[in-house]
């Protein structure tokens, strides 16, 4: 039988600044460091709300993004998108979202395109 891997679980606040819904595509979140297309594009897709007795921690993606060795300031392309994907395909992921006084838990995977 094969038994599945417990991932660990990270939180990220869904500030819409930073990390923010896709005007034009429904269900994804992009981030502000994402590559431009052509290169790759970096997105969260949204795979449903759950409703999450209150986590540990909420983290900054920010903050979380700028502090891992896929991040480089000094380069054109700061992020990149397809090793940081691959980092987050060991966790599952939350963004963390204030709706009307409530928190709410957008379930997501990492994923990038090249268009």
């Amino acid at each position: 039988m094969a038994q599945e891997i417990q991932k660990d679980t990270l939180f990220f606040k869904l500030d819409g600044i930073y990390v923010f819904e896709s005007k034009y595509v429904s269900n994804t979140y992009l981030l502000e460091d994402s590559n431009d297309i052509g290169r790759g594009t970096f997105f969260f897709e949204k795979i449903g709300i759950e409703s999450i007795k209150k986590p540990k921690e909420i983290l900054s993606l920010k903050k979380y993004v700028h502090n891992s060795e896929y991040y480089n300031e000094y380069t054109k392309y700061k992020l990149n998108d397809f090793l940081f994907v691959e980092h987050l395909s060991n966790y599952t992921i939350y963004l963390v979202k204030k709706e009307k006084g409530k928190m709410e838990y957008i379930h997501v995977f990492a994923n990038s395109q090249i268009e």
